[in-house]
Parts: structure tokens; sequence; C-alpha cells
């Protein structure tokens, strides 16, 4: 008899865990269990797959899968790698949530329950074992243990700009006239400012004490007396933008710190590589190789930046036609990277910034640009991580080059409704029941 696989379907609760074993064919090896997420669940789940694999010799391996779900499944994740090192018949992968969700919504499941969607986490094994990576750790380095600290920093992130969202709306009733001059920035002088006079009225009680403020100029000292002075509509609310603003300037020192302690902490050969580019630091690194993961999950470039939803988007549908944009889909946090690597690069890299200046001749606006730049970065991290060797602006220079060379110029752009490969079969003509949108397009190209 031929060997067959089995299927371990697990999922992943906050202190336990469901399980479901299938075979190729879907069908139930054992009937549904739990475990708790300790000492006694983890012993309890290795017995069970070698006393399976014991006494079912038909099945020679049995592969493992569960979602991430922001880290609780890290400790069932490390035991059965660990396990996996010791008996090579045992294999586990992590899975992406959102394609085994889009999996179990095909097979129209009405009913959820932990069993359940630990069965469609084994189905989408068997169904897909080609886009399944098993036994490969999931970032380089010492990159795991520093996974929840990174975590930390993005939630601080997303803390402080809640605050500045909230400190433009108590500026606006309490200090117009700033908010004026920031004009959506935040420059140094500002939070130094509201630190010593955080309202108008505040402000305009002050003698000569701001000329202490640095990067406050006199024109812009001037200007803001005038106007607090003499045309203030603010009312006065004191105590609460003194204390937003004081909450938003500790979390960014507890941001900083928290940064400092991830450049030190994080150790692996492809931070190196990555920081040959200029505009990419230590932590921009290490924010990139966390947000990635093992590179050779993705098999190309464009699989990278579709992940990351810094491709161009194109859709058409019926009589509508949506131009190029980014997608935005995945992480904010990557492209948040990205972008600040990019603005960077085209100042330091001389390379980049030919690309960006190429395409502002074009009549890119700067956003437009630097998000050509974020996609070139991210070909470029996809080809130092796979290479192993640290960037060289020659050799992209170079692949550009051979680009042209064997890609043939191509036709003049039109409609791909109506090209003539998709019309091949019938010709084009304007009889059919069109919408009058339609119909004169088609007028257009007969």
């Amino acid at each position: 008899m031929a060997e067959q696989i089995a299927f371990l379907g697990i999922d992943v609760s906050k202190g336990y865990a469901d399980f479901v074993l299938l075979n190729g064919a879907k069908q139930s090896l054992e009937e549904p269990f739990q475990l708790d997420d300790n000492y006694e669940g983890h012993l309890a789940l290795k017995k069970f797959l070698k006393d399976f694999l014991q006494k079912e010799p038909v099945f020679s391996h049995i592969r493992c899968g569960m979602e991430s779900t922001g880290g609780y499944e890290n400790n069932w994740h490390t035991m059965l790698y660990q396990l996996g090192a010791q008996d090579r018949r045992i294999h586990v992968s992590r899975l992406n949530p959102r394609p085994v969700s889009k999996s179990r919504d095909a097979e129209m499941q009405r009913t959820v329950t932990d069993a359940t969607s630990a069965s469609a986490i084994a189905g989408y094994l068997v169904a897909y074992p080609e886009k399944v990576r098993y036994n490969t750790p999931a970032f380089p380095g010492n990159l795991e243990q520093c996974r929840p600290l990174y975590a930390n920093i993005q939630l601080l992130v997303k803390q402080q700009a809640q605050l500045k969202n909230q400190l433009e709306k108590l500026l606006y009733q309490g200090f117009p006239e700033l908010l004026d001059e920031c004009k959506g920035k935040w420059p140094k002088w500002v939070w130094t400012l509201l630190g010593l006079y955080p309202t108008a009225a505040a402000l305009a009680q002050s003698k000569g004490k701001l000329k202490n403020i640095p990067y406050l100029n006199e024109e812009k000292l001037r200007c803001l007396r005038k106007k607090v002075c003499k045309q203030s509509i603010a009312g006065t609310d004191d105590a609460t933008l003194r204390f937003t603003v004081r909450h938003i300037q500790f979390l960014e020192g507890q941001i900083k710190e928290l940064k400092d302690r991830l450049r030190s902490a994080a150790q692996a050969p492809e931070i190196y590589l990555l920081t040959s580019v200029k505009g990419i630091g230590t932590y921009s690194a290490s924010g990139i190789l966390l947000e990635i993961g093992d590179i050779k999950r993705f098999p190309d470039a464009p699989h990278l930046a579709s992940f990351f939803g810094i491709h161009p988007c194109f859709k058409q549908s019926g009589d509508e036609i949506w131009g190029n944009h980014m997608s935005k889909q995945g992480s904010s946090a990557m492209r948040g990277i990205l972008y600040m690597c990019a603005k960077c690069a085209v100042i330091r890299d001389e390379h980049l910034k030919g690309i960006y200046e190429k395409f502002r001749q074009k009549g890119f606006s700067y956003n437009q640009a630097i998000g050509v730049i974020m996609h070139k970065l991210l070909r470029i991290i996809y080809g130092i991580l796979s290479s192993g060797k640290p960037y060289d602006p020659n050799v992209d220079q170079a692949n550009q080059l051979k680009m042209k060379v064997s890609k043939p110029d191509s036709p003049p752009k039109t409609d791909p409704r109506f090209s003539v490969q998709k019309r091949r079969l019938q010709p084009l003509t304007t009889s059919a029941p069109l919408s009058t949108r339609h119909r004169k397009k088609r007028r257009l190209h007969l």
C-alpha cells in the first residue's frame, strides 16, 4: 500500500488549541480534541503524534498547520518545530489567516466553531500543498525574540498618532493661531512652546521668554504674538491641552527608547545587508525583516510587492475602468517604513535619486514618485535577501539595461476591451444590445 500523509489542523486560542487530523481525501482520522497551552498539553500532543505514527504505519508523515494569530501560536509552533528536528516525519507551518479564511468561505461552511476552524486549516493544507512551506524559521537570526518589542513599538506609534489627531482638535479650540502656523506638521519648537504656553491666553500673558525656544525665529514670534494678543478667537482649555502634550512627549520618549533597544537586540546578517542601501537604517532593516519573515516564501519580487500593497492596482469591469494606483493592501507598518526609507534614499543615493527625478519630469507628483521608489526599494530588498549580497547600484543599472534590450518596444496602449487578440473570434460591431457609453467607445475603435 502506498504511503500517505496525515494533515493536522490546529486552531489556536488563548490558552488552548483545537486539533483535527485529516487524510489526503479530507476524511477525519481521529475525533477532534482540545489541549491546553501548557507543559501537560504539549506533552500530550507529542505522545499523540508518536502513537499515531506507530499504530498507523501507512502514514509516513504528519503535516501540521496553524494560523498566525499575533503570538498565541508561538508556543505550539516552537514545540512542533523542535519535535520535527528530532523526528523528520513531523512538519509544521505557520499560515496566513486570510487565504485560509477565503478557502473556508469557498466551501460554504454554515457553522463556525473551533473544531470546524481546525478542520478548515487541515483542509487548506490538503488543497494547497504548493502554497505551504514547512519547517522554516519564521525570522532570520534572533528576530523571533524581537517580535514582541517591535509590536510594542507599533502600538505606541498608533497611540501617539491618535493623540496627535486629538491634539489638533484641541488646538482648534484653544490655540487656532498655532495650528495655522503648523499647517499639519509638528516642528520641534511647537512642543516646547506648548509645554510652556498650551493656550493662546497663556501665550498672550508671557513676557519675553519665547526667545529661549530653539528653532522659533523672530518672524514667527512676532506673528504669533500679534495674532494671540489682538485677533485670537480661542477659548481656554489649559489642563486638557497640557496633559495631551505631555502624554505625546512621554510616548515619544518611550518609542525612542524601545527603538534603541531593538537596534541593539536585533542580530542577523540580513540586517547588515539591508543597511548597505543608503536610506535604510538598523531599525528600519529590523522592521523590514520582521514584516517579511522568510524571504523564500515569496517566489519573486512582484509577489513581495503585492503582499505589502506596493504594486499598482488596475480594475476594469463592464463600462468602468479605474486608473492605476497603489493598492495599499497588507501591512501599513511596512509601507510606513518603506515611505521613510524612500524619502531618505532619494537624497542619499544617486541611482535612486535619478529614478525619482525621471518620474518627476514625467509629471508624477512628489508622493507618486516616492511610491515608485518604494516599489524599487522593495525589489532591491528582495534581490539582497535572495542573493545574500549587499546592495550594488551598478548591478541594478545593468539589470535595467538588460530589460530594455530584451524587451521590444511595446505598441501604443489601447483600451484592453477592444484589443485584436480579445476580439479574435468575432469582429467588433455595434449591433449588440450595448450601453450608450460602451457603444460610443466601440465606434471610436471601428
